[in-house]
Order: structure tokens, then C-alpha cells, then sequence
């Protein structure tokens, strides 16, 4: 898949939200991970270690790729289980709904500030009229009673 405009325009949007997840995780690691600059590995946890590698989904795929030229010479087949369990999975994705979806969020989060602040100013603009027209009748009645 390719960089579309909207990938492009989110991505400061993408890499702030990665800066206020990461902030808190970072600050609470242990001071050898700190002085390490790694996340601490979990044994278990898999998305700990590839996220010591890397975030970026095309440089796991290189890692992957990779990872299945160096095994290719012990177990050939693995590669194609993998290929299938993609396959499987591909089947309940729905990629053109998610680029969809981040369009709509993309527009969603421009709008909506917008929509606020106009929202605020016509509302204290109808109050400042309201005013006004308040002030202007109390003038009239009590230029009527004289």
C-alpha cells in the first residue's frame, strides 16, 4: 500500500500521539532499559521484542522476510504456514473500510475544533445581541415614561 495524503497530513498527528503513549512507558522503565534506550523484554511477550527492533510495519516486514530467508535452509515450509495464516487473517480484514474510517477520523479531528470555536463565537455573539436589544428596550421604556 502505497502513501496517501491523508498518511501523509497525519503524521505529526501520529507521531505526537506515539510521543504521549511512549512518554509514561518510558518514564517508567527500569534504569537499565533507560540507559539502554530498550524497552524491557517480557520473555513471554513478542510485541516487546519487535518493538526493540522497530514500530514501523515496512521494516518488519523486511525483518520477517528475512527471518524466513535465513530458516528457508532448515524448514522450507514454515514460510508458506506463515503465507497461509496471512491469508486467513486477510480474509476477515477489511483495509479499504479502515482507510475509509482514518479519513473520516482525519476529517472528524480537523472539523471539530473548528466547529467549536464558531460554536463559542455564535454563541457569545447571540448573547452580546442579546444584550444589546436588552439595553436598547430598557433606553425606549424609560424614554416612554418620561
Amino acid at each position: 500500500m502505497g502513501y496517501s495524503p491523508l498518511r501523509l497530513a497525519w503524521a505529526p498527528f501520529s507521531v505526537a500521539r506515539s510521543v504521549i503513549v511512549t512518554v509514561p512507558s518510558a518514564l517508567s522503565r527500569s534504569v537499565t532499559g533507560l540507559s539502554t534506550g530498550l524497552a524491557p523484554v517480557d520473555n513471554n511477550s513478542l510485541r516487546s521484542a519487535i518493538r526493540n527492533v522497530t514500530a514501523d510495519p515496512d521494516q518488519m516486514s523486511a525483518l520477517i522476510q528475512e527471518y524466513f530467508e535465513e530458516i528457508k535452509r532448515v524448514d522450507p515450509q514454515q514460510e508458506q504456514d506463515f503465507r497461509d495464516f496471512l491469508g486467513r487473517k486477510a480474509q476477515r480484514s477489511y483495509p479499504k473500510l479502515e482507510i475509509w474510517l482514518d479519513w473520516l477520523l482525519f476529517i472528524y479531528k480537523m472539523a471539530l475544533p473548528f466547529l467549536l470555536f464558531f460554536t463559542v463565537i455564535k454563541l457569545t455573539g447571540a448573547a452580546a445581541v442579546a444584550r444589546e436589544r436588552r439595553r436598547q428596550q430598557q433606553q425606549q421604556q424609560e424614554g416612554l415614561r418620561q
